[in-house]
């Protein structure tokens, strides 16, 4: 259980790989230079609630099969890249009433999913400076549900699905 702290670090804030059942809350996470919350290699059931993270590239960096995670009422920021970037397998992960933020960078998308199934994406305010809101490629059976997706980039769009995006429910 780890609550009310503030870190701030060069590399990754937070890094969880192979850790089950646990809870971040009301912390502030910060990464300068890379990813502020990294989960991977098949990390599952963790609860991040209440969070302030801001990543240089990501926020939030979900990997390697990690699944039934859950982020609730954090405030995200990518300074640079996408907020949240999920591949290679994390799914059933769920996303709610958080405030997520991309900070204007080349393809910054709010969320970015390639691979990755069965999430849920409910409640939150998903704002990206230049590109798409939501991005989804070879990534099926996710449920979008009333967001609000706002774009700033010429040619972007609020949910953009490629290659393989099937029957997502939006």
């Amino acid at each position: 259980y780890v609550e009310n702290n503030s870190m701030n670090a060069s590399s990754y804030g937070v890094h969880l790989s192979n850790t089950d059942y646990s809870i971040l809350k009301n912390n502030i996470i910060n990464s300068t230079t890379s990813v502020a919350i990294y989960i991977g290699l098949t990390s599952r059931r963790n609860l991040f609630d209440g969070n302030t993270i801001s990543g240089n590239n990501y926020a939030l960096e979900m990997s390697g099969g990690s699944s039934e995670n859950n982020f609730t009422n954090n405030n995200m920021t990518g300074r640079t890249i996408h907020v949240m970037y999920s591949y290679w397998a994390s799914s059933y992960n769920r996303y709610e009433n958080n405030t997520m933020v991309s900070g204007g960078g080349v393809n910054d998308y709010g969320i970015y999913f390639a691979s990755s199934h069965f999430n849920k994406v409910i409640n939150n305010n998903i704002t990206s400076a230049a590109d798409h809101g939501i991005y989804a490629t070879t990534s099926s059976d996710n449920i979008i549900d009333n967001n609000r997706i706002t774009v700033g980039g010429s040619g972007a769009y609020g949910i953009y699905m490629y290659i393989v995006a099937d029957r997502n429910k939006i």
